[in-house]
Order: C-alpha cells, then structure tokens, then sequence
C-alpha cells in the first residue's frame, strides 16, 4: 500500500495561497483527534469484531480497557500540510479506517466522498499505486487506438468510412476516408471516445453495414415511422418498433428482398435501392 494525504488543488484556497498549489501553510500539521460521542469513541467497528481484533492486536492494546480508553484519548491523526504518507503498518490502516468512517473529518476527501453542497475538503487520499496504474491504462488505451485507426487507414481502408459513419451520426457530413480519419483521430483522443472506437471495432463488417444502412435510410425518411412502427414507406412494409427490431428483420436471410444487397439487380422497393436512388 502506498497512500498519500496531500493538499488538494481545488478552488477555495486560504488567501495568499492562490498561486502556489496550496490550501494551507504546507509548514503546518493539522491534528485530529477520534470523535467522542455518548462517553464512547467513534471508531466504526461496532459491527466489524474482526477488524477491531486485528487493530487492538496491531496496536498492541484492547480499546475497552481503561489502558485502551487512554489510547485513544491520546490518539491524534496528524496531517502534514505537506504530504502525509500511509504504509502497510496497522497503525496507518486504522488512521485510513477512521478517515473514512468519519468522511475525511469534513476536510480529506477519500474515494467518492462528499463534503455536502459547498466543496471543505483541503486535503485528499491518493492511491499512488491505483493512481499511477489508472494513468498507464488510459495512455495504454489511446496509444491503442490511435494506432488501430492508423492501420485501418493503411490496411483497411476501405472500411474506414463505414466505420466512421458507424460511430457517428448521420449529421457528422462525412463523405471520404481522408474526413473519416480526420473525425476520428479527434475523437479518440479523449478515454471514453477511445474506449468506444476499440469496443466498434470488434463488431462484424456485415452487422455495421446493416446499421448504417438502417441510420441512413431513417434519416432520409425511406424508413419512416408510423402508427408506432418503423415501415419501409414505398411498400408499407413493417419493419419493427425500434432500430434494434429493424436490425434483426434485415439480418433474417428470408427478408432479404426488402433489403437487397446494392447491386442493379435490386427491387426498386428495397432499402438499399432506394439509398442509391437517393444519391443520385
């Protein structure tokens, strides 16, 4: 375990600090001591025997014995303004399990805790561990994805604008690979974006090309709604109550005929026949 209390670098800094990365002096020490509450420390361990045994025998004392009642009188959590470092020791497991019991005191924001609706924390827990391993993955993942757009724009051409209008809207204009790469170059430069190139790119060519060809003809009304239902508004051919049910009947071999499959030997009604007369 190598966990840091360190000064956050939020916007509610002490006056004077504003431009140094501080809240407070980081000269200082900040001591908190373990809540009294009803003649009973607040420990957080009342339904937890088993913690509470492997803290009492860590720290060398049973807390509800007056030797035990002095220890934690005495017992102070003391924050270095600087940085504060927690180890493997039990000591500062149960410095860690108080911060939490007791939501960071109101001033050390731990995990997702929450100060209520104005932002005290001055201080954060940090994970360096976690922290650095969650760095490495997202610069793992957008390496990745960067480099699998650069091979499907050296290899795979020809699957790059299918892909591209997969991933983005029918209003995204995009006509070309060169725009394709360009859009989505951008995109996956953030993790989340990045993350939804990789998972598009395990899906088939054929199901992409049908979901493109659904979007595209909803979008110019070949595919229209009506009644509850999406129909193919040339032969009033009812489709399904929703893209995933469209999807499913084109993908069915038996209903091919009112898909068709580009060629000039399409059926006029078909869906991808009227695509192509609509570029025209």
């Amino acid at each position: 375990m190598s966990i840091v209390i360190k000064q956050r670098n939020n916007e509610n800094k002490t006056p004077g600090f504003e431009n140094v990365g501080f809240n407070l002096h980081p000269d200082c020490v900040s001591s908190i001591p373990i809540p009294f509450v009803n003649g009973k420390f607040q420990l957080g361990l009342d339904n937890q025997p088993e913690l509470k045994k492997y803290f009492e025998e860590g720290l060398g004392v049973t807390f509800d014995t007056e030797a035990g009642q002095e220890f934690l009188n005495e017992f102070y959590i003391d924050i270095d303004h600087a940085e504060t470092i927690l180890n493997d020791s039990v000591l500062s497991k149960f410095k860690l399990h108080l911060i939490k019991t007791h939501n960071g005191f109101g001033m050390i924001k731990y995990g997702d805790a929450t100060s209520g609706p104005v932002d005290t924390f001055l201080f954060e827990v940090v994970d360096e561990k976690a922290d650095t391993e969650q760095r490495v993955t997202k610069k793992i993942t957008l390496a990745t994805a960067q480099a699998k757009l650069l091979d499907m724009w050296e290899n795979k051409r020809h699957k790059l604008l299918l892909f591209a209008k997969y991933t983005f809207s029918e209003q995204s204009g995009i006509e070309n690979d060169t725009a394709a790469y360009d859009k989505l170059s951008n995109f996956i430069t953030e993790l989340g974006n990045a993350k939804t190139f990789l998972r598009n790119l395990e899906v088939p060519d054929e199901q992409m090309d049908l979901d493109v060809t659904i979007k595209t003809a909803i979008a110019k009304n070949i595919i229209r709604y009506s009644d509850g239902r999406y129909v193919n508004h040339v032969n009033g051919t009812p489709l399904g109550r929703n893209f995933e049910e469209i999807s499913i009947y084109l993908a069915n071999p038996v209903n091919q005929d009112e898909l068709g499959d580009g060629s000039d030997t399409d059926k006029p009604y078909t869906i991808k026949a009227q695509l192509k007369n609509s570029l025209r």
